[in-house]
């Protein structure tokens, strides 16, 4: 009796390595649909590259299927730190990350805030120096104008790229 409950016991955590490899191959599935800059973003190693560079090449079903599986177990060789990378990644381009969404939420409001009030606008210059503080009063003024004509505002997509560039997404939390 002891017997079998220990079989049981290997089968699920063969299972659960199953289900594991084929995560990882799923995800490295996915890596191929990025293009060289979205994955050189996510820093991978050289030979997960060439892999995924390889896999672009080949044209047989079959191969791709094995390439494929090389992939995964390529995965199975990253760092966990790697893996949730490319997990946090993957889920901020599905539009279901919670901290990214936060991230974005918080740069609207900065923004939005930056244009209505002149302090706000103050106390940013002075936490981020490396801002070219006349680039962004010119692009307020702008937004500021092109609101009242009530035109798209140009203006107020550049200050969001420009809170983005300062202040970046952090994948690793």
């Amino acid at each position: 009796m002891l017997h079998d409950s220990q079989q049981e016991k290997i089968v699920l955590s063969k299972t659960k390595i199953k289900q594991e490899m084929n995560a990882l191959q799923a995800l490295g599935k996915r890596l191929t649909t990025l293009s060289i800059a979205e994955r050189r973003k996510l820093s991978i190693p050289d030979f997960l590259e060439e892999a995924i560079q390889d896999y672009s090449k080949i044209k047989s079903n079959g191969a791709k299927r094995r390439q494929l599986q090389f992939i995964g177990r390529l995965m199975k060789e990253l760092s966990q730190g790697n893996v949730q990378v490319i997990t946090t990644y993957f889920s901020i381009l599905d539009g279901n990350n919670q901290s990214y969404n936060a991230y974005i939420k918080r740069l609207e409001i900065t923004r939005n805030a930056l244009i209505s009030n002149e302090g706000t606008l103050t106390e940013f210059l002075y936490q981020h120096p490396n801002v070219e503080s006349s680039y962004l009063r010119t692009l307020i003024r702008n937004c500021k104008k092109e609101s009242s004509d009530h035109k798209p505002s140009r203006a107020y997509r550049e200050i969001f790229k420009l809170l983005r560039e300062v202040e970046p997404f952090d994948y690793q939390s």
